[in-house]
């Protein structure tokens, strides 16, 4: 058993007590005895830095951790530095940090494996593990920790280093993988006799009632209202008239979770609650909602309004309230504040980087830098992902899907390439595929066209799929998993947050900033069954552009006014040839 250790018994470093800052490693830096070169390179790199985070040398510490997370923030793409002058800025400041002495600095790559650890890494199942448990083995080796020595306390103080003494990025992501890897190492093979390892769950603890602690009878109510909601028997009489979207049920059941959670935090205990009955009466419609209201700060809230409008559906449809005490269920609902139908601050502040002329152009070529970058990559898991997330962008800059039936597009079902190489690709949904129930069509251009074949060819046939977010075993990749792959690459080359969903955004900003009220145009693209929900979504946007436009026709008018108003310029009279002065006398 491993005596108790603690991260200041490895050889790992932590914050300096009296934190000296990057102007004393200026200052060491300069009067070391690094070659010139080196030197030259690592003062640049700690004057880069100082000017990237606007701050002065004397004012940034000299902590690795500190000065991870500032320059997390900095984004090479707002500093218009190329990827790799941006790496090598990075190892220039962590050399500097080192050579300085003045805080140490963790590089696990320079650490040899122990021999025990070189017979591990020879048992390794493959490249993943290998790789994945590459920096969490040297760092065991650079502590005299043996394989079968590792525990918890060892993952957490590993965990500790990478934080406080390296710049690497997403460290919460290293420490779970590792974890994750060492666990799936421990069942492969018991007869290396490895200690389990837990790590803290990257999600937050539960906050609603679990659904499955309420009465059996509870339960069995809200399963029977959802199935009727869903439609399942279309022989039933009773069957609900418009059945309702998978999704809508599956939301119907969060919005009803949401509602018991906040009764019985009202003080209604839950194992009173026996059917869906005692969720819809007067009482408890205005404890509920009085709590949802008080838990976003006493404000408008799309998710309150849906959970009112879900409780009068619950007490009309199913409960069968009578009629007055439905008109009181209403007028209690009715009081929350109303939301407008508008685009969120979220959406809002996203749109404001494409005031930046440069933007646009910047995420239009990124699907082709993407595509360029792999060129003589070995096909893999991680090749096949960057491949995915180049042709769902290229695709969402002209076809902007909802994730779902992006998620589901399917070579020769729902992506239909062209027989001639030069010819347009279309997309094709059917009617009961789209969230309006409509038929959704639309064309790609060529350019598009021929990376979606390209990537067909290179990693789809391989695999013998069709399914363009094929997941590498022929299974398509869940919804979620697509759009946190668009995210993450989008944040990573553009250097900020955009969504899948929010291309829909960015398409209307783009109709409506060259032909301002093209709403049916808008409308057709982003596949609303009404006219009207474009108009109210996206008011803002026109509203902004009528002020330019108005703008625009104040100074022209006042340009006319000025130019119609201004005193004619007066010709000088010319002396007459010949005999001039004679008339001139004359003409007294």
């Amino acid at each position: 058993m491993n005596a108790p250790l603690t991260s200041r018994t490895f050889n790992s470093p932590f914050i300096h007590p009296t934190m000296p800052t990057l102007l004393d490693v200026s200052q060491q830096i300069a009067a070391s005895s690094l070659k010139q070169t080196r030197k030259r390179d690592c003062l640049s790199a700690l004057r880069r830095v100082s000017e990237l985070l606007h701050e002065p040398l004397s004012s940034l510490p000299a902590d690795p951790e500190v000065l991870r997370a500032r320059l997390e923030k900095a984004s090479p793409t707002f500093t218009h530095l190329s990827p790799k002058t941006w790496a090598n800025l990075r190892s220039n400041l962590l050399t500097a940090l080192e050579v300085a002495g003045l805080n140490q600095v963790l590089r696990t790559a320079k650490i040899p494996l122990t021999p025990e650890w070189q017979a591990l890494a020879q048992n390794l199942p493959d490249r993943r593990f290998r790789e994945g448990l590459s920096r969490f083995k040297r760092f065991c080796s650079g502590n005299n920790i043996a394989p079968r020595q590792v525990d918890t306390e060892v993952l957490l103080t590993f965990a500790d280093a990478l934080r406080t003494s390296t710049f690497a990025r997403n460290t919460d992501t290293i420490v779970r993988d590792t974890a994750t890897l060492w666990k799936r190492l421990v069942h492969l093979r018991p007869d290396l006799d490895l200690n389990d390892v837990t790590v803290a769950s990257r999600r937050q603890a539960p906050t609603r009632v679990d659904l499955g602690a309420l009465p059996t009878s509870f339960v069995e109510d809200l399963e029977a209202y959802l199935a009727w909601a869903l439609g399942q028997d279309l022989f039933d009489p009773n069957t609900r008239t418009r059945p309702l979207a998978p999704k809508t049920v599956q939301l119907r059941r969060q919005q009803i979770q949401s509602a018991v959670t906040a009764l019985v935090q009202s003080g209604t205990p839950a194992g009173s609650l026996l059917s869906l009955g005692d969720l819809v009466t007067v009482d408890a419609v205005r404890s509920i909602l009085r709590g949802r209201y008080e838990h976003v700060g006493r404000s408008a809230n799309a998710y309150n309004d849906g959970i009112g409008k879900t409780l009068v559906s619950v007490a009309r449809e199913w409960v069968k309230v009578d009629q007055q005490g439905l008109v009181v269920i209403k007028q209690i609902c009715a009081k929350l504040p109303a939301v407008r139908p508008e685009m969120t601050e979220k959406n809002t502040a996203l749109l404001r980087h494409f005031d930046d002329p440069e933007a646009l152009p910047r995420l239009f070529n990124l699907p082709l830098d993407l595509w360029q970058s792999l060129q003589g990559v070995s096909r893999s898991e991680r090749s096949l992902a960057r491949a995915q997330a180049a042709v769902s962008i290229a695709i969402l800059l002209y076809s902007p899907l909802r994730v779902a039936n992006l998620a589901a597009l399917e070579i020769g079902a729902t992506l239909i390439l062209p027989t001639h190489r030069d010819g347009q690709a279309t997309i094709e949904i059917p009617a009961h595929k789209t969230k309006n129930r409509a038929p959704y069509k639309v064309v790609l251009p060529t350019p598009v066209t021929a990376m979606i074949r390209a990537f067909e060819e290179a990693f789809l046939r391989p695999l013998g799929s069709q399914l363009i977010f094929d997941n590498g075993k022929g299974q398509p990749k869940r919804e979620v998993t697509v759009s946190w792959l668009i995210e993450r690459t989008i944040r990573r080359h553009m250097g900020f947050k955009m969504t899948q969903h929010q291309f829909r955004h960015l398409a209307a900003k783009i109709i409506l900033d060259e032909e301002p009220g093209a709403y049916p145009l808008l409308s057709q693209l982003l596949g609303h069954s009404n006219l009207k929900t474009a108009v109210r979504f996206y008011a803002g946007l026109d509203t902004k552009r009528a002020a330019r436009h108005h703008a625009m026709l104040l100074e022209r008018t006042i340009a006319r006014h000025r130019a119609a108003t201004a005193s004619p310029v007066k010709l000088r009279r010319q002396a007459p040839t010949g005999g001039g002065h004679k008339n001139r006398g004359s003409a007294r």
